[in-house]
């Protein structure tokens, strides 16, 4: 049956939806069940010049988020408890696309940002750098 799409636009909505639920949820489970990986470092970019890069800490923020601990998750990476909770927007919105058999996530993905957008965005990723730099992590 999936071969009759070739491409993921031709897919019905529901199965998109169902879809980006299914990954999000296994990259949830996966930080979950994911052990402390003590001395090694995961970061590549962190690897190659030993600065710590905007997403660092991003997995101890997460697992800090889902262990109800939203104070040291900010403390860690205050970018990544924003992106955690754009994630779970997103899943409500795929939630809703599966009742309304609707594709709610493709306005999101397709949407033209504009300057402004762009701009807040750079400069949160710069700010999280730099806190980054300074904490020394």
């Amino acid at each position: 049956m999936l071969r009759q799409f070739t491409k993921y636009r031709e897919l019905p909505p529901v199965w998109k939806n169902t879809a980006f639920i299914a990954v999000v949820l296994a990259g949830y489970l996966f930080i979950w069940l994911k052990p402390h990986c003590g001395t090694i470092d995961l970061c590549l970019f962190k690897r190659i010049t030993g600065i710590a890069c905007p997403g660092c800490g991003g997995i101890r923020t997460t697992k800090a988020l889902m262990a109800m601990d939203p104070v040291s998750a900010l403390q860690m990476n205050p970018l990544s408890v924003i992106t955690n909770l754009f994630i779970i927007l997103l899943v409500i919105l795929a939630c809703y696309g599966i009742i309304g058999k609707r594709d709610m996530l493709s306005g999101v993905f397709n949407k033209r940002w504009n300057k402004l957008s762009i701009a807040i965005v750079f400069l949160l990723i710069g700010c999280q750098w730099i806190w980054n730099i300074y904490r020394g992590i």
